[in-house]
């Protein structure tokens, strides 16, 4: 769990990273509201900082185990996540799908 026994660890993550998006504004208010319930220790991480890989490598993770190469602009995101209890995803509506960063995030 998170800072103490009566709250978790949520992560707000912002899945756009658009010049001119809107996701930020709604992560926030997404945040402020976590906060005001009073039962979360909430971060924010904006994958628009990340440095997502256009490809990953050719392994499967199921395959290499413990070698498999992750990419090293994913560390500050895997750092972010790891201790998290839960996640919320802000995102849009990109094609009716959710945007390709958060696509290269998730995998």
């Amino acid at each position: 769990m998170g800072m103490d026994n009566d709250t978790y660890k949520l992560v707000v993550i912002v899945g756009s990273v658009r010049e001119g998006r809107f996701g930020p504004v709604v992560a926030s208010w997404v945040a402020e509201q976590a906060g005001i319930h009073g039962g979360f220790d909430v971060d924010g991480v904006d994958l628009a900082e990340i440095d997502i890989p256009l490809s990953l490598p050719a392994a499967s993770p199921k395959i290499a185990g413990d070698g498999y190469p992750r990419p090293a602009g994913m560390g500050a995101l895997t750092s972010a996540l790891e201790g998290a209890d839960a996640f919320i995803v802000v995102t849009p509506e990109y094609n009716h799908s959710y945007p390709a960063s958060l696509k290269a995030a998730i995998d």
